[in-house]
């Protein structure tokens, strides 16, 4: 192999490892940019549910036929009663659309306390559905309380205790940023390509300068036709348009 061709291949060596280095560091980047998606993502989330929080003591969690559910309680607008494990719902339905032509479905809800105590109301009969999942919430969430119902100032201190770690756990964004400076800063495979080519050059200086002038007038030679090429096609689509509106004067 001649000396033309060892620079040839010290040039695609030298290509080929700055390619290499710039694909390494694009990944870890992106790794940190999706690092900081998910940390920020992971704040947010316990950001919204303090704000969400507030709003379902305030507001409710769920409701049908006026009876809504709160973290802490049920109510049915004038007696509220405090959420505890055991609740149990029901949902009932009764009548039909075809007695005498009037529309005589029911459809009532209940929910009894382990206290004995009881919350009922009659709702739409077209939203059966809709009680169901009303009335399944309300013993899920039920169940999941152990002992007295949380207070909101309590859900609160636990939702800080969680954004607090959330916004300390930054194991995941760390690594990413590690492994990107690593590859930002592992250039020893483009430096001994660079070394390599460099030292080749000083080998031989006037041969370098040959390679270096015969590589010019190539680049030369190929805009020279790239350039005769485009006009060459512009020559013949102005030919074909003049056939062509030639041809539409002669029909006229």
């Amino acid at each position: 192999m001649g000396f033309a061709e060892d620079l040839q291949q010290a040039e695609r060596n030298l290509a080929a490892a700055s390619a290499l280095y710039a694909n390494a560091v694009s990944t870890a980047f992106a790794a940190v940019q999706e690092a900081e998606r998910g940390y920020w993502e992971r704040v947010r989330f316990f950001e919204a549910e303090a704000s969400g929080i507030r709003e379902a003591y305030a507001e409710g969690l769920s409701a049908f036929a006026g009876i809504v559910l709160y973290p802490d309680r049920i109510s049915d607008g004038e007696t509220p009663l405090p959420l505890t494990p055991g609740i149990r719902t029901f949902v009932s339905t009764a009548g039909n659309t075809q007695y005498a032509g009037r529309d005589t479905r029911t459809l009532s809800i209940t929910i009894d306390f382990p206290n004995g105590m009881r919350i009922t109301a009659m709702g739409d009969p077209d939203k059966e559905g809709e009680a169901r999942e009303f009335a399944a919430l309300v013993m899920n969430t039920a169940a999941k309380i152990d002992g007295a119902p949380p207070t909101l100032e309590q859900d609160l201190a636990r939702l800080q205790r969680e954004l607090d770690a959330a916004r300390a756990d930054t194991r995941e964004l760390d690594a990413a940023r590690a492994a990107y400076q690593a590859a930002y800063y592992d250039t020893a495979a483009v430096q001994a390509a660079e070394q390599t080519l460099v030292a080749l050059r000083v080998q031989a200086p006037q041969a370098a300068q040959d390679y270096e002038d015969a590589k010019h007038k190539r680049r030369q030679r190929d805009r020279f036709l790239a350039v005769v090429a485009a006009v060459a096609a512009v020559a013949v689509l102005a030919i074909l348009g003049f056939a062509v509106l030639s041809y539409f004067i002669r029909l006229l």
